[in-house]
C-alpha cells in the first residue's frame, strides 16, 4: 500500500456534488476510498453518482446548517461504517456581490458607505457566516467520534479533517464583497483551534486547510479557451491577474486533499494550504512595488528592471480599475448585487445548492469560482 492509498477508508465531502468538493471526491475514489458526497438535494447528489457510476461514491442528504440533518447523516455513516476515517468540510456560499466597491465610475461609489449599508443586511451576513464558518464547527464535532474511530481502527494512524477556504482569507481586498472572506479567515482559524485543541488533548485526528485560488467551475460561464483569455487580465476588484496566468486544475487541489488525508500527510496538522497560482501574493501588490504616475504602471522600487522580467506580471493602472461589467465570468441566475451562487448548477455555483434568484439556496462550494472572479472569489 502505497502512501497515497485511501483503500479501506471512509470519507465525507460536505457540497461534494459539483465543483472542488467532486474534484476531491472523485480523488478519493480513485484511491481507494468509500466517499459519502453530501448536500441538501438528494437528486443532484444521485444524478452525480449515477453520471459517475462509481459504486464507491455514496449520495447522502445532509443540511449543514440544520443539526437534525446532521445527527442523521452521522446515523447513517454509523449503521453503515461504523466509523469515519476523512471528513472535507467543502460547502459554502458566497453572499452579497456589489461591483461598485471596486469601481471608482460607478455613480454608488462616491457614496459607497451608504449604498453598502442600505443593500446589505444583518441576515444575509449571518447566513454567510453561519454557512461557512459555523457549520464546519458542527459537523466536525458531530462526527468526531466516528474520526476517532476510524483513526483506532488502524493503530499508529490518525483520521483527517479538511476545510476548504478560501486564497481571500488572506488576501487584504474585498473583491467586491466584504461577507466572503470574512467568513473564510474564520474557516481558516477555526481549522487552526481544532488542530491545536485536538493536538492538546491527543485526539487522533489532523485538521487541515486549503485556501484555493481560481478553479474551474459552473461559477465561470464559457469554453476553456474563453475562460484562459479571461485570466490573462485582473479579474474585478483585482490589482493583479494571477502570476501563473490561468486557472487550477482538477488534480492540483484533488492531490492536495489525498495527500493530507493520507498516511503521507500522516505528519502534517495544523498547516495551511494555499494553492492559488500566486494571486494572493499580487493582490494587494507587494509593499515594494508601487505606481509610477509617469508610467502609470506598477514597478518593483527594488529592481525597476523587474517590471519586464520574465514571469512577471506587470499591471497597467488602467487595467486595475475595474469596470462593473464581469469580463466575460458571469453567474448564472443571480441577481445584481449579489455573489452569484453555489449550488448543484441551478443557482450557477458549486455544491449542492437551490439556486434562487439571489444565488443562494443549498450549500455548496463556492471557492471553485475563484477569488477575484467576477462573481468575487475564487476559491476560492
Amino acid at each position: 500500500m502505497t502512501g497515497l492509498d485511501l483503500t479501506g477508508k471512509t470519507a465525507l465531502v460536505t457540497g461534494g456534488g459539483t465543483g472542488i468538493g467532486l474534484m476531491i471526491a472523485k480523488a478519493f475514489c480513485d484511491h481507494g476510498a468509500k466517499v459519502y458526497i453530501t448536500g441538501r438535494r438528494l437528486e443532484v447528489l444521485e444524478a452525480t453518482a449515477n453520471r459517475l457510476n462509481n459504486e464507491r461514491l455514496v449520495p447522502l442528504q445532509m443540511n449543514i446548517v440544520n443539526k437534525d440533518s446532521i445527527r442523521n447523516a452521522v446515523k447513517v455513516v454509523d449503521q453503515n461504517d461504523g466509523k469515519l476515517d476523512i471528513l472535507v468540510n467543502n460547502a459554502g456560499i458566497l453572499g452579497q456581490y456589489f461591483p461598485y466597491i471596486s469601481d471608482e465610475t460607478a455613480p454608488e461609489h462616491e457614496k459607497m458607505g451608504d449604498f453598502l449599508f442600505e443593500q446589505g443586511s444583518f441576515e444575509s451576513w449571518s447566513e454567510v457566516l453561519q454557512t461557512n464558518t459555523v457549520a464546519p464547527y458542527f459537523v466536525t464535532m458531530a462526527f468526531l467520534t466516528l474520526l476517532q474511530r476510524g483513526a483506532q481502527s488502524r493503530p499508529g494512524e490518525t483520521s483527517s479533517v479538511i476545510s476548504i477556504s478560501s486564497a481571500g482569507a488572506s488576501m487584504k481586498l474585498s473583491n467586491n464583497n466584504f461577507t466572503y472572506p470574512v467568513s473564510k479567515a474564520g474557516t481558516t482559524y477555526l481549522s487552526t483551534l481544532l488542530a491545536t485543541e485536538f493536538a492538546i488533548h491527543k485526539i487522533p485526528v489532523r485538521v487541515n486547510c486549503i485556501e484555493p485560488g481560481i478553479f474551474p467551475s459552473e461559477l465561470m460561464s464559457g469554453t476553456p479557451e474563453e475562460i484562459a483569455n479571461l485570466m490573462q487580465k485582473p479579474a474585478p476588484g483585482a490589482f493583479s491577474a494571477t502570476p501563473l496566468l490561468r486557472a487550477g486544475k482538477d488534480e492540483e487541489i484533488a492531490t492536495m486533499a489525498v495527500f493530507l488525508a493520507s498516511s503521507a500527510g500522516g505528519f502534517t496538522t495544523g498547516a495551511v494550504m494555499r494553492i492559488d497560482g500566486g494571486l494572493s501574493l499580487v493582490n494587494p501588490p507587494p509593499s515594494s512595488i508601487c505606481v509610477s504616475s509617469s508610467t502609470s504602471t506598477m514597478t518593483s522600487t527594488s529592481n525597476p528592471a523587474s517590471a519586464s522580467s520574465p514571469g512577471l506580471v506587470t499591471t497597467p493602472i488602467a487595467d486595475a480599475k475595474v469596470s462593473t461589467n464581469t469580463n466575460g465570468i458571469v453567474a448564472t441566475d443571480a441577481s445584481p448585487g449579489d455573489a452569484g451562487g453555489d449550488g448543484d448548477g441551478d443557482a450557477g455555483g458549486d455544491g449542492d445548492a437551490h439556486g434562487d434568484a439571489r444565488g443562494h439556496g443549498d450549500r455548496g462550494d463556492a471557492d471553485s469560482a475563484a477569488v477575484g472572479s467576477a462573481v468575487v472569489e475564487t476559491v476560492e
